[in-house]
């Protein structure tokens, strides 16, 4: 006897034809065969973020274990097991990181008991028809018979839009209105951030309504922007006379430089000037009729809390002020110190440079504001990930215990520990430490031996050369005579030898021999 398993899935055509169409098949196990249980498979994915997530029918024993795999459709290839979804106990995936746009896939999911194989469920996604896409963001500005509108790309596109250009050149603008009147105006943005267009030829006093969407032929999920609705006015030039604000205004302050910026307002009309002021006991103006986008508050005092606004202005016409509040001392942030590194006998001798601040006399630091002013100080074997930290209140730090000839990293940081408030970390320098120098002394004695014995080599080399020199300049100029060995044999007879050194007597008369000394002659065998 058979058991039959139905299990609905989605019939693959060619890439070319659209919709797919559902169809089911049906699968026969034989009696011993073990029939798996049947899941829903749910892909759920926006702005091209895949989350694959199922749920399992309560009908039988539950998996202990899941593994998601996948396949390309376009060609014929295994089955590919997710690396971070293999194994999980947790009824989702993500599946970003896999999905390629312009691909078709299908998703595996198998559950398990153990080794048993309970589940096993098959899906199939087309990323680029399937996934939801966020709308552009609309704004408007009405006048008396025409709407200002600006098309902006959503930041939660940021990521993929450079990726996937073509899905965002054209943008399809809906303008509705209660006269019935219903107008789709197609912009192409290109790679533009934001775009703005002219609506004219419009009833006054009359309400209109502007949305927008992608033009997406292809996508089944197409999502239009929030209605922005106005009504126009007759009898003004602008509605309500007001200007746009600025938009995004903000404070850019790094080391207590501090230029406050914004955006210009949704305003087609040029020449649009700005007013920026502060307020503190009293109002001042910083910036007055500037075209400049920014301001810079780098000369306000350091202590206290500030209010910050700006607005738009063109010809008597003014936006709305936009307030910010602003404390330097604890709203700015702390750049990264200036190190100097020197690698010397094992270990590395580190100097540091506060950041400076501008517009102050004499070079001020801001060890000058920051009383409780840190150097937090990061190193590591290069090539390694475990950091040591070592903290130092001064511009000087010596690092030790360091292993002889190897490569460390650092990178310091400064840090306000009152405020418990961190600076940025400087660019991570690496340097090679020297021999250590645990055995100064035998390396000095060992180098004054071996100087010893190369003088003392010269030394004697320089004599023995001399005494060559001696002896042939000698030889040369003064030769030698060999004295009679007749002499020398009686005087080595110790009668005669001591008789030349006793005094002789005052009586006795003395008496000389003659003796001649004359050269032996070759013929030295024949008496003369």
């Amino acid at each position: 006897m058979a058991m039959l398993l139905n299990q609905c899935t989605l019939f693959i055509g060619l890439l070319l034809f659209f919709p797919w169409e559902p169809i089911c098949f049906t699968w026969s196990y034989s009696l011993f065969d073990i029939p798996l249980q049947s899941c829903i498979l749910t892909m759920t994915s926006h702005n091209f973020q895949h989350i694959l997530s199922w749920e399992v029918n309560n009908t039988g024993t539950i998996p202990s274990h899941y593994t998601v795999s996948y396949t390309v459709m376009s060609a014929v290839e295994e089955w590919k097991a997710v690396e971070s979804c293999t194994n999980i106990t947790k009824s989702s995936c993500n599946m970003t990181d896999i999905y390629e746009t312009h691909e078709t896939y299908l998703a595996n999911v198998t559950g398990f008991n153990g080794k048993e194989k309970l589940v096993e469920c098959v899906n199939s996604f087309f990323p680029i028809t399937d996934t939801i896409l966020d709308p552009p963001e609309v704004s408007i500005y009405g006048f008396k018979d025409s709407i200002n509108v600006t098309v902006h790309h959503p930041a939660t596109l940021s990521q993929i839009k450079n990726k996937e250009k073509e899905l965002f050149s054209v943008v399809v603008i809906k303008v509705q209105s209660s006269n019935t009147l219903n107008k789709d105006l197609t912009v192409e943005m290109d790679d533009r951030e934001n775009i703005t267009t002219i609506i004219d030829s419009l009833i006054p006093n009359s309400n209109y309504c502007v949305s927008a969407h992608w033009d997406l032929q292809f996508s089944n999920n197409l999502m239009q922007s929030p209605l922005q609705c106005i009504m126009l006015s007759s009898s003004q030039e602008s509605v309500l006379g007001i200007l746009p604000e600025p938009k995004n205004v903000r404070m850019n302050s790094v080391n207590l430089k501090n230029i406050l910026q914004w955006e210009p307002p949704d305003f087609y009309k040029e020449n649009v000037t700005y007013t920026a002021q502060y307020i503190s006991d009293r109002t001042f103006d910083k910036c007055k009729n500037i075209i400049l986008t920014s301001c810079d508050f780098s000369d306000i005092s350091k202590y206290g809390n500030y209010i910050l606004r700006v607005r738009a202005e063109f010809e008597d016409d003014q936006s709305d002020w936009v307030n910010i509040t602003f404390c330097p001392l604890e709203d700015t942030t702390i750049g990264p110190p200036e190190v100097l590194v020197e690698s010397l006998t094992g270990s590395l001798h580190l100097h540091f440079s506060c950041p400076k601040v501008e517009n102050e006399p004499d070079m001020w630091t801001l060890k000058d504001y920051y009383y409780s002013w840190t150097y937090n100080v990061q190193y590591w074997e290069n090539g390694t990930n475990d950091k040591l930290e070592k903290n130092s209140i001064y511009d000087s730090e010596v690092l030790t215990d360091l292993n002889p000839q190897t490569v460390y990293c650092l990178q310091v940081q400064g840090f306000i520990t009152d405020k418990n408030k961190s600076g940025e970390w400087s660019q991570p320098i690496c340097v090679q430490t020297t021999d250590n120098g645990s055995h100064p002394y035998l390396t000095y004695v060992t180098v004054l031996i071996l100087s010893m014995i190369v003088v003392l080599i010269l030394v004697l080399g320089c004599f023995c050369i001399l005494w060559y020199f001696y002896r042939k300049v000698k030889c040369s100029f003064f030769c030698g005579y060999s004295f009679p060995q007749h002499l020398k044999e009686y005087l080595e007879q110790p009668s005669h030898s001591i008789s030349f050194l006793l005094p002789v007597p005052s009586s006795e008369s003395e008496c000389f021999d003659k003796l001649s000394v004359i050269e032996e002659s070759e013929n030295t065998g024949q008496d003369p």
